[in-house]
Formats: C-alpha cells, structure tokens, sequence
C-alpha cells in the first residue's frame, strides 16, 4: 500500500514539475516577444549604425536564448522546491497516524 502511494507521490510531483516548467516557458516566450517589440526603434537605429540584418538577427537571438536559458534554470530550482516541499508534506500526511474520531 504505502509502495502505490509513493508512486503515486512521484507521479504528481513529476506532472506538477512539467505543468511549472512549461508555465515558464510560455511566459519567457511572452516576455520576449513584447521586448522585441518594444525594441524595435533600438533595432531600426542599429542599420545607420552599419549593422546588417544578419547581425541584428544574431545579437536578438543570443539575448533571447540567454534569457530563456536563465528563465529555465531559475523555474527548474523553483519547481524542484515546490516539489521538494509538496513531497514532505504529502508523507506527512500518509504517514500521520489516525486521529480517533
């Protein structure tokens, strides 16, 4: 009984992992997309400068992949914490005895 509940524990802290990581990297993507936008002045002023696309296209995408890289290292800490603390708490609860009612 106590072996089903553990995988059990397991299965929802892994499935609560994977809902928490994929939450941030939409909310990355979001994050992104509305700075490149509001960059796009910045950008546009780079071609004078003599700027190609190409490199204008690659420091955009360096910045993003060193955003996103930083924003999945920081949601896997905060997810592994949430999942460390639900699986304390749930033993807790399996393993506290009965109150007599």
């Amino acid at each position: 009984m106590k072996d089903i509940l553990a995988q059990k524990t397991a299965t929802a802290a892994k499935v609560i992992l994977g809902i928490s990581v994929g939450y941030s990297l939409i909310s990355v993507a979001n994050t992104l997309v509305m700075s490149a936008a509001g960059r796009r002045r910045e950008l546009a002023a780079l071609d004078p400068a003599g700027s190609t696309r190409l490199q204008t296209l690659h420091v955009v995408g360096a910045e993003a992949a060193l955003a996103a890289v930083i924003a999945a290292v920081v949601a896997l800490g905060a997810g592994a914490a949430v999942i460390a603390m639900q699986r304390l708490s749930l033993k807790r609860i399996v393993t506290a005895p009965l109150s007599p009612t």
